[in-house]
């Protein structure tokens, strides 16, 4: 297996890491103000517009547990990432789920159901699940005509894979319009800095300064603010991994046009796979080959999968397998 094809942390984050192995005696920035700096840079935003948090999770925790009020309500669209209902069973909320619209959010659905107890809308794009974006103007529309109270978590940490950069449209959300929504980004997909659990949240300066007040000082450990800030700086090593999972994408995507198998266009480091009635079947062909995948009950689509692309060696044994499938089926 060549390296090259790997996807990978940047090398200027490992090699910062190296230096302060020393150094771990000396406190973290209490309060990521380095971090928040290099970010607000980065997307032309007040630094006090940036939270900084132990991975998107631990922001959206925080809101959730802050907004609750009375008979508040969280509505999601079903299926999505799952944290979005264990945070209504944790702080008490009613839980709406709203079905996909195909493999789109139902904004006018939602739109419809928002009343005026939901508190919290979580609208992840591109998707957990399907790898769909929501288009900006229908966002923009979609977030005019909501309650005054409600604000929606925009779950963008799959931004760096979408098919146009939506850095100017988050300046747009924040500042432009100054609308009701905060955005959830991420260090461990395309900086592929997942072990070290780096996420931040960007909104307008009074949504964030109720989230960042409520943040430990020290809450973030020096190793993840000096890989964070040299990641940021290391775009070459970005491009190289959205690079790398294009190329997945197109190997599972040819592959798939091949055996004549449909498939969700994706923006995302995964892949929505329609089986329909094989979808059994060739789950267990997959599990008895040691492919891993999401199966139609995790991913919440009957006669879907969903696998993860990443870079070219993750999907070979996909590939391989199905292929076998497919060939076996017909002889």
């Amino acid at each position: 297996m060549k390296n090259d094809e790997r996807i990978g942390a940047s090398p200027i984050a490992l090699e910062c890491i190296k230096r302060k192995l020393n150094r771990l005696y000396e406190p973290p920035d209490a309060d990521t103000k380095k971090l928040r700096e290099m970010l607000a840079a980065r997307f032309y935003l007040p630094e006090n517009c940036i939270a900084v948090g132990n991975g998107s999770t631990e922001l959206m925790n925080i809101l959730a547990q802050t907004k609750h009020c009375g008979d508040s309500e969280i509505i999601a669209s079903s299926p999505s990432f799952s944290l979005y209902k264990l945070l209504a069973e944790l702080y008490n909320y009613r839980f709406t789920e709203v079905p996909l619209n195909g493999y789109q959010h139902d904004l006018r659905k939602i739109c419809e159901v928002s009343g005026g107890t939901a508190r919290l809308i979580f609208l992840d794009s591109p998707a957990n699940i399907t790898g769909s974006a929501i288009a900006e103007n229908d966002f923009i529309q979609f977030l005019k005509s909501l309650p005054a109270k409600t604000i929606v978590v925009y779950d963008n940490v799959y931004a760096e894979y979408q098919d146009v950069n939506s850095d100017e449209f988050i300046y747009n959300l924040v500042i432009k319009y100054a609308l009701p929504v905060v955005i959830c980004r991420s260090f461990s997909k395309a900086h592929a800095l997942y072990g070290l659990r780096i996420g931040y949240m960007l909104g307008r300066a009074d949504l964030i300064e109720s989230v960042q007040r409520h943040l430990m000082p020290y809450g973030m450990n020096t190793i993840s603010q000096c890989a964070a800030i040299a990641s940021i700086k290391d775009e070459k090593n970005i491009a190289r991994n959205i690079s790398l999972n294009n190329q997945a994408k197109q190997m599972v995507y040819d592959c798939l046009n091949e055996l004549g198998v449909s498939y969700i266009p994706t923006q995302s480091n995964t892949l929505l796979i329609n089986f329909g009635q094989k979808i059994v079947a060739v789950e267990k062909f997959c599990s008895e080959h040691n492919v891993r995948v999401r199966g139609q009950l995790k991913c919440g689509l009957t006669g879907h999968l969903q696998i993860f692309l990443i870079d070219p060696p993750s999907v070979r044994l996909f590939i391989k397998v199905i292929k076998e499938y497919f060939k076996m089926e017909k002889s």
